[in-house]
């Protein structure tokens, strides 16, 4: 409820609120809270040619055109895209989509539609190194838009999928156990370092001595050890027979097995379909102009 300036031009505005938004963004200064959406204007596609079904009939190859992120989208936003049987290098178009929102002298002042061209290899290497291990999950291309509404393509990876096998479980399971045990381990000698840093060393000595007589493994063995050589009576045995039946019939069901993700990183190639960025030479003559 704070009366508006009515000092301010329009461009006086503007420029205010781009320096509150800079300083709200940056880590040196605190404004009060306010939030300032951005959104794309433009949507933008991805253009590909998928590849022919080797196991249907009549397929051929066909030319897809997927929207990557949609007019109006808020950024930064990040978006993934798979394909799923490309199993050779090959190439996509990234393109501005449907225009038809525009009048015909906005695209004429928007110019070109075309962006860039990704260039893909090592698809077929990675595919060939995993396919009689693993199952495909296609090729995924990471993108964002970062804070300027620029489009970055950040990765492109060969993801493979399969199940764990026996031998990694058990590899797993005795590396949990043994990082469970060194943990343990830690933690007791560090509470008893602590408890008695402010003792002398021979109190300290003490304390790790009494330590090592009341280990809670020897004692438990040795409680067994005496049940079993007490006599018992045929009730009580009996009783003991019917505990150990119940017990051997419960069985415990193995967890199943996980599955691994493998991912391979391609390499790639942009090529810009747009207008070029200045070269060196036509940045220092602006600067200097």
């Amino acid at each position: 409820r704070i009366e508006l300036g009515k000092s301010l031009n329009t461009d006086e505005a503007a420029a205010m609120g781009g320096v509150y938004q800079a300083a709200a963004l940056s880590k040196g200064y605190r404004v009060k809270k306010f939030i300032v959406k951005d959104a794309n204007q433009y949507p933008i596609n991805v253009q590909f040619e998928r590849h022919a079904d080797p196991t249907a009939e009549n397929s051929e190859p066909k030319l897809i055109d997927r929207t990557l992120f949609q007019r109006n989208n808020l950024y930064p936003n990040r978006k993934v895209m798979t394909f799923n049987r490309h199993t050779d290098d090959f190439s996509f178009d990234v393109r501005y989509g449907d225009l038809s929102f525009l009048s015909d002298t906005d695209k004429r002042s928007l110019g070109k539609t075309d962006l860039l061209r990704i260039n893909v290899g090592g698809a077929r290497k990675a595919y060939e190194k995993h396919q009689d291990t693993s199952e495909s999950k296609g090729v995924k291309a990471h993108f964002q838009l970062d804070d300027n509404s620029l489009l970055v393509l950040d990765r492109v990876e060969f993801v493979f999928e399969r199940k764990e096998t026996e031998a990694e479980r058990t590899n797993a399971t005795k590396d949990e156990d043994e990082s469970t045990l060194s943990k343990l381990g830690s933690k007791i000698s560090s509470f008893f370092s602590s408890s008695g840093a402010s003792s002398s060393e021979n109190d300290t000595n003490n304390t790790t001595n009494s330590t090592e007589e009341t280990v809670p493994t020897n004692t438990t063995e040795t409680t067994n050890d005496e049940q079993t050589a007490k006599p018992v009576d045929e009730k009580e045995g009996a009783n003991a027979t019917d505990n150990t039946t119940t017990t051997t019939t419960t069985t415990t069901t193995a967890p199943p097995l996980k599955t691994i993700t493998i991912r391979e990183p391609l390499e790639f190639t942009v090529e810009i379909l747009d207008y070029a960025d200045p070269t060196l030479e036509a940045r220092a003559n602006s600067m200097k102009k």
